[in-house]
């Protein structure tokens, strides 16, 4: 067995999967965001961004395979740290009193759990329009309006419920979430713990608000 399996089967080697695959999974989110709020400029300027994305088939097709991958290695990797924790502490406490920990970080287990629910919904609902379906909803010229498939899958306030409670919960673990995975790479200087952990909860909060500003904005009019 090589030193790089045996680091990989230890709980340190596990916890740097979950923070590298974390981290990829993060940035991701970011830059979906960014992409999805070109809504707020109208139809022209998501539909061009949308185009744009689909006119490199071998860019998009990698990204997704990456992410694919990170998915699965964070939810697995995630499973089995879990259940060796619990092998390690069989009996459990009488009365467990949370000591320096948040919601967040008591949560990530079952958040993750939720979240994985989530995005295989949004790939089924955005992407392969299987679930609520959304489409065909198509341009003058022939190409996927973007724009109005969002507005026809979240005119539905109980997919627009789910969405903004899916995203609530992705605000929580990440905020604690990114905290986390730098301090398992060793990039958490104690010296700035405090304020790296205030930039992962507002980094954390600010995706899912910006993400839940999107159904809202739907069932408010302020897009349409």
């Amino acid at each position: 067995m090589s030193w790089m399996t045996s680091y990989l089967q230890s709980s340190i080697g596990k916890k740097t999967l979950m923070a590298l695959s974390g981290l990829v999974l993060s940035g991701f989110t970011a830059g979906h965001l960014a992409g999805n709020l070109n809504i707020y400029l109208g139809p022209d300027a998501i539909n061009n961004y949308a185009k744009g994305l689909h006119a490199n088939p071998p860019l998009i097709w990698t990204v997704r395979m990456v992410l694919l991958a990170c998915i699965t290695l964070h939810f697995f990797t995630a499973i089995k740290l879990t259940r060796e924790n619990k092998a390690a502490r069989p009996i459990a406490y009488a009365k467990k009193t949370p000591i320096e920990s948040t919601l967040a970080s008591r949560t990530m287990a079952l958040t993750g759990l939720m979240l994985f629910t989530f995005i295989v919904y949004h790939i089924a609902h955005y992407t392969l329009h299987t679930a609520s379906y959304t489409g065909p909803h198509m341009t003058a010229t022939g190409d996927p309006d973007v724009y109005a498939m969002v507005i026809a899958g979240f005119s539905n306030p109980i997919i627009s419920l789910f969405y903004i409670v899916s995203n609530a919960l992705l605000g929580l673990h990440m905020s604690h979430g990114v905290s986390s995975a730098l301090q398992s790479l060793g990039l958490r200087d104690e010296k700035y713990a405090c304020s790296i952990k205030c930039a992962s909860q507002c980094f954390g909060w600010a995706i899912a608000l910006g993400n839940i500003s999107i159904p809202v904005a739907v069932l408010f009019g302020i897009v349409a």
